[in-house]
């Protein structure tokens, strides 16, 4: 396996590390995205051992710092966050395919980094696929009865409900304060409408997308039983488009090495048997695209 640094973008703003494995044995590559503020190593450095772990099946990856994250200079396009991540993951795409041949994209996100994988595949049609942990999930009446049901037989629960009720109530009223004090967060995530969310996953699952989504415990105030998302998303067949996977003890960021490693065989696996692997012959193509790059070892990352 060789790991390649490269810089492009808007004036070589954007900066990645590009995995290629000794033998490319498919015309599909994965993308990685940040979360929040996490650099291109991903949350527990899931996104270096993945990409290391699919560069053993022929696969090719590249995980990149969208701009203000890790190691990427500051941010030249206007417009929203998610719009600019858009953008940003697009131009990644672009150096992607220009560097390795590939002709199908695979994009793994965690948190945001799954809702810009989200927003990004219902632009680009080179997806062909989307790995999603915590992504967007709404509640149903499975989830209340699962939620609520072993916490009514239960005194503890209804001692802590009297005890935030009487809080609430001798609780002082609290002032009014000058926002202007206070650091606001750029980003701060809210769940679109789920028709919204529905049709645009109708849309993707008609184009042939496929779709592996995991939840962790770490997202149970939206999320608490495995096939919620496709329980809550019912006017969308997915049909075999889906995996849903629940890790109910695992925090958000897969902190856990079990959590972890069951995570690391499951992204694998579905990548390999998405990926149509027929070891096809590629070669990478001459580009116009302005790409710095250097050559670095792993053990360095």
């Amino acid at each position: 396996m060789r790991e390649r640094i490269l810089q492009f973008g808007l004036k070589n703003s954007l900066c990645g590390i590009l995995s290629l494995p000794e033998e490319t044995s498919s015309d599909c590559g994965i993308i990685f995205l940040n979360s929040g503020i996490l650099h291109s190593v991903g949350a527990s450095r899931l996104h270096v051992l993945i990409a290391r772990d699919l560069s053993t099946k022929g696969i090719p990856s590249f995980r990149f710092d969208q701009s203000t994250i890790g190691d990427a200079g500051p941010r030249f396009a206007g417009g929203t966050y998610l719009e600019a991540a858009t953008s940003e993951t697009i131009e990644a795409i672009n150096v992607f395919i220009a560097k390795t041949g590939v002709k199908k994209i695979i994009l793994f996100g965690l948190c945001s980094g799954s809702d810009v994988a989200f927003e990004t595949a219902a632009i680009d049609s080179r997806i062909i696929g989307l790995i999603q942990l915590d992504p967007y999930a709404y509640r149903t009446l499975h989830y209340y009865w699962t939620y609520y049901a072993p916490r009514f037989f239960h005194i503890s629960s209804w001692k802590s409900f009297l005890v935030r009720t009487l809080r609430f109530k001798s609780a002082p009223v609290r002032t009014e304060f000058n926002s202007n004090w206070f650091e606001k967060p750029e980003y701060v995530r809210s769940f679109p409408q789920k028709e919204l969310v529905e049709t645009t996953y109708a849309t993707l699952v008609n184009r042939g997308v496929r779709f592996l989504c995991i939840f962790s415990g770490g997202q149970v105030y939206a999320y608490n039983y495995e096939g919620q998302l496709e329980d809550c998303l019912s006017n969308c067949s997915f049909g075999e488009a889906l995996t849903e996977k629940f890790y109910p003890d695992s925090s958000h960021i897969f902190t856990d090495i079990q959590d972890q490693l069951a995570l690391r065989t499951l992204v694998r696996d579905w990548v390999f048997r998405v990926s149509s692997v027929t070891k096809p012959s590629i070669k990478t193509p001459d580009s116009q695209t302005i790409i710095h790059e250097k050559i670095v070892t792993p053990k360095n990352l």
